[in-house]
C-alpha cells in the first residue's frame, strides 16, 4: 500500500471543511475524481471548482477510485456508510471525535486526518500551516497516511484515539466558544450605538497572549481581581439576558478558583 500513489479521490461531503480540502488535493497533484454529498447546490459548487463529477446518491459513489474521504458529520457518517454498496481498499474520516473502525466493515484500510483548524466554505483555507491529526488502522497504514498528510502541510501529529478527541474538545473552548462570546459582544455593543471595532485591538492582543505558553498568567479583569463591586455591577446589566449572566458568573468564579489554587502552589 503506497498512499503516494493514491491520485484517484472521491471525496464524500461538501461542507466547510471540504470546500477547502478538495481544490487543497488538486492543488497537490491528486486526481478528485468524484464529489458525492446529498445537497446539490454545494455538491455542485465544489465539483465545478475542482473539476470533479458529482453525485447525490452514497450508492453511486464510483467504485475507481484509490482513496476515499469521508468529510461529513460524525451523525451523517453511518447513513452515507450504509449507502455503500462495494468494498473500499483505503478510506480516511475527516473528523475530531467519532472513532475509525466505524470504517472496519467497509474499507479494508483506514484513518482519520483531523485538521485543527476552523473553516468556512465562503472562504477556503490553505492546509500548509495547519496541523493535522493522524491515526491509521495498523501501524503501516499510519505511517503511509502521515506520508500523505504530510503532502498537504508541514505540520504533521501522530495521535490516538483519546488524544485526538481532547484537542477537538480544546479547539472547541478556545475556538468556538470564544467566537460566540465575539459574536455576543458585537450584538451588544451594537444595541447600545457602539462599534464592535473598539474591541479589535483588545482581541488581537487577546490573541498573541493565548499563544504564549503559561496562558493563564495573562488573565486580567475583575474575576482575577476578586473585584466584586464591579462583577455585580455587570451582572445587574445582564439581569434581562439571563443565559449569559449565568456564563458570566460562572466563568468568573472559575477565574477565581483558578487563581486560587494557582496562589497556594
Amino acid at each position: 500500500m503506497d498512499f503516494s500513489q493514491f491520485r484517484k479521490i472521491v471525496l464524500i461531503g461538501a461542507g466547510n471543511v471540504a470546500f477547502s480540502l478538495g481544490p487543497e488535493l488538486v492543488r497537490n497533484g491528486f486526481q478528485l475524481i468524484q464529489i458525492c454529498n446529498r445537497s446539490e447546490v454545494s455538491g455542485k459548487k465544489l465539483a465545478l471548482k475542482t473539476g470533479a463529477e458529482y453525485c447525490s446518491d452514497p450508492a453511486k459513489i464510483s467504485p475507481d477510485a484509490d482513496l476515499y474521504i469521508f468529510s461529513v458529520s460524525d451523525n451523517a457518517l453511518p447513513v452515507v456508510i450504509k449507502g455503500l454498496n462495494f468494498g473500499i481498499r483505503t478510506a480516511l474520516i475527516i473528523s475530531g471525535t467519532i472513532d475509525s473502525r466505524i470504517l472496519k466493515g467497509i474499507a479494508s484500510h483506514y484513518g482519520v486526518v483531523y485538521p485543527v483548524q476552523t473553516f468556512n466554505r465562503a472562504h477556503p483555507r490553505r492546509f500548509l500551516g495547519i496541523p493535522l491529526c493522524v491515526e491509521g488502522s495498523d501501524p503501516d497504514t499510519e505511517r503511509q497516511l502521515l506520508e500523505f498528510a504530510g503532502k498537504l502541510s508541514e505540520r504533521v501529529h501522530s495521535v490516538n484515539l483519546e488524544q485526538r478527541r481532547y484537542i477537538h474538545l480544546s479547539a472547541v473552548l478556545a475556538n468556538n466558544f470564544s467566537n460566540y462570546l465575539y459574536s455576543t459582544s458585537e450584538e451588544m455593543l451594537k444595541k447600545k450605538g457602539v462599534s464592535y471595532e473598539i474591541l479589535f485591538p483588545l482581541i488581537r492582543q487577546t490573541a498573541r497572549n493565548a499563544c504564549r505558553s503559561g496562558v493563564f498568567s495573562f488573565q486580567t479583569g475583575p474575576a482575577i481581581r476578586e473585584d466584586r463591586n464591579v462583577m455585580e455591577t455587570h451582572l445587574e446589566m445582564l439581569k434581562d439576558l439571563p443565559d449569559l449572566k449565568k456564563i458570566y458568573l460562572q466563568i468568573s468564579e472559575n477565574i477565581i478558583n483558578r487563581k486560587i489554587l494557582n496562589d497556594k502552589l
